[in-house]
C-alpha cells in the first residue's frame, strides 16, 4: 500500500521573507526557514530537519496516510508573503540520499480564495535529484506578490521506509543578486553590485557586459564566452561585492549582464566546479516629474456668482517617465509661497491633492507652489492668483499694470458722466496744497 505523508507549512500574519526569488521566478525557500519544520509530529511519524538535510522516523507501516500538522520549533523564520518581479511560486529541489524512493507535491492555499492548489509533483529514486514546483494561483490583484495561508509538502512512498533527502536552495551557485534580475535600476543610485556564496567557496569570477551570446556560434553562446570578465575575487567569504567604480561607466536605458562563476577547492583559471547564472538589469536615471500650473490668474470677488469669494481650481499637468513608481504613484504637495495672505478654510500645506479649488474670500496676491514627488525627485511650479475685489481692482493691481487714465477720476476703470461730473463739482478749486493758491 502505498504511503503518504502531508506536512504543512503554515504561513504568518507577519511580513517576513529570509528566502529569495530565484532567476526562473520560484521562490526558494532557505535553511533557517526549513529549519521550522523540524520536530513536527503526527501519526507518531517525526519529521527531523537539520540544515538542509531532511528524514523521517518511526514510519508506521499500519498507517497509509499522515497529515502531518505544523508545529514549528521557530515560526518566526516563515514567510507568508513571497515577493519579486513576476513571481511564479514557490519550488523545492531534493537530493534522495536515502533507499526509499518517493514523490513530492507541493500544495498551497491563499487568503484570497482558501482553496487548494497542488502542482505536478515529481517522483524522486535513491541517488537523483529532482525539481517540484507550484505556481500560486491568488486573486488578490497585487502584481510581483503571491499570499499564501499555509505551504503544503507532500511525501508519497510504496516502501513505507524512512526517507532522507537534502534540499538544494542556494547550494549550488553564487545566489541573491543586486541589483536582483529582471529588475531597473537607476545608474545614479547604486553603488556595487553584490551577491551571496555558498560555503566553502574559495574564489569568485565576476564577468559584466552588454553583449548577448549567439546561439548559432558555438563559440560565443555562453555568457562566460562573451562577456568580459571584470575581476577574480579570491577571499569571497569576506567579499562579495563589486564596486561599481570597477566597471565601465553605466549609460542609461541599457540592459547589463552579469554572471559570477564560483570555485571551491581550486582557483581560476581551471574551469568553475559552481557556474553561475545569467542575471541581468537595465540602468535608468530618474528624471523629476515635469509639472505645469498654467499661467498665473487674474480674479475678482462675485465673479462666480457667490457674493465675497470666488473659486479656483488649479489642475496640474504632470508628466513623468514612471521611474522609480508609475505616475500612478506620484504624490502631491500644495503649499503658499511668499506668506501670501490666508485662504479661508484652508490649511497649507495640503498634502497628496492632484487637483485643489481654492476660496478666495480676500483680495490679494497669492503664490501658490505644487511639489510633485515620485520619492526620489521633486517637480515643481509655482502660480500667481491675484484677486480684486472687482474686475477694474484686480487689473490695478497686476505688477505691469498702465497707471490710470486721466481722465478716469473715479478710478473705475470707464471714463463716463460720472468722471464729469466729479471735474464739474471741483472746478476752479485748488489743488495747491503749499500754497493754497495764494
Amino acid at each position: 500500500m502505498k504511503s503518504i505523508l502531508f506536512i504543512i507549512l503554515l504561513c504568518l500574519v507577519s511580513f517576513l521573507q529570509a528566502g529569495y526569488m530565484d532567476t526562473d521566478n520560484y521562490y526558494v525557500l532557505e535553511d533557517q526557514e526549513l529549519a521550522a519544520w523540524n520536530g513536527s509530529v503526527a501519526a507518531g511519524v517525526t519529521l527531523n530537519v537539520v540544515l538542509d538535510t531532511w528524514s523521517s522516523s518511526n514510519m508506521n507501516d499500519t498507517t497509509s496516510q499522515w497529515w502531518m500538522q505544523f508545529n514549528p520549533t521557530n515560526d518566526a523564520l516563515l514567510p507568508n508573503v513571497m515577493t519579486g518581479i513576476d513571481i511564479k511560486g514557490w519550488k523545492m529541489t531534493v537530493n534522495n540520499i536515502g533507499t526509499a524512493q518517493f514523490s513530492i507535491i507541493l500544495g498551497a492555499s491563499t487568503p484570497f480564495n482558501g482553496w487548494w492548489q497542488t502542482g505536478p509533483g515529481v517522483g524522486v529514486e535513491p541517488g537523483e535529484t529532482k525539481t517540484v514546483t507550484i505556481d500560486i494561483n491568488d486573486t488578490s490583484g497585487i502584481p510581483n506578490q503571491k499570499d499564501c495561508t499555509n505551504l503544503l509538502i507532500i511525501f508519497q512512498s510504496g516502501s513505507k521506509m524512512d526517507f532522507k533527502f537534502k534540499v538544494l536552495s542556494a547550494h549550488n551557485y553564487a545566489y541573491d543578486p543586486s541589483p536582483f534580475h529582471n529588475t531597473e535600476i537607476d545608474p545614479t543610485v547604486l553603488t556595487e553590485l553584490s551577491w551571496k556564496n555558498i560555503e566553502g567557496i574559495t574564489a569568485n569570477d565576476v564577468y559584466f557586459g552588454t553583449t548577448v551570446p549567439d546561439p548559432a556560434d558555438p563559440n560565443h553562446d555562453e555568457w562566460t564566452e562573451v562577456l568580459p570578465k571584470v575581476k577574480t575575487i579570491l577571499n569571497p567569504s569576506a567579499i562579495e561585492t563589486l564596486a561599481l567604480s570597477e566597471l565601465p561607466p553605466l549609460q542609461d536605458n541599457t540592459v547589463y549582464h552579469w554572471v559570477v562563476d564560483s570555485y571551491r577547492g581550486t582557483v581560476p583559471p581551471v574551469e568553475p566546479n559552481f557556474p553561475g547564472q545569467h542575471w541581468q538589469f537595465t540602468s535608468y536615471i530618474n528624471q523629476a516629474p515635469v509639472v505645469s500650473l498654467g499661467d498665473d490668474q487674474v480674479v475678482w470677488l462675485g465673479q462666480d456668482g457667490i457674493p465675497g469669494q470666488v473659486n479656483v481650481t488649479l489642475t496640474p499637468v504632470v508628466s513623468d517617465d514612471d521611474r522609480p513608481v508609475a505616475q500612478a504613484e506620484l504624490t502631491y504637495s500644495w503649499a503658499k509661497a511668499n506668506n501670501s495672505n490666508r485662504i479661508d478654510n484652508l490649511v497649507f500645506p495640503l498634502p497628496d491633492k492632484p487637483s485643489l479649488t481654492l476660496p478666495f474670500t480676500l483680495p490679494g496676491v497669492y503664490d501658490i507652489k505644487l511639489d510633485v514627488n515620485d520619492t526620489k525627485l521633486i517637480g515643481t511650479d509655482t502660480v500667481r492668483i491675484t484677486v480684486g475685489t472687482s474686475a477694474c481692482d484686480a487689473a490695478r493691481r497686476l505688477p505691469d499694470a498702465p497707471w490710470f487714465n486721466g481722465a478716469d477720476l473715479d478710478q473705475d476703470c470707464q471714463v463716463e458722466m460720472a468722471d464729469l461730473t466729479i471735474l464739474a463739482s471741483n472746478w476752479l478749486n485748488c489743488a495747491d496744497f503749499i500754497t493754497n493758491c495764494q
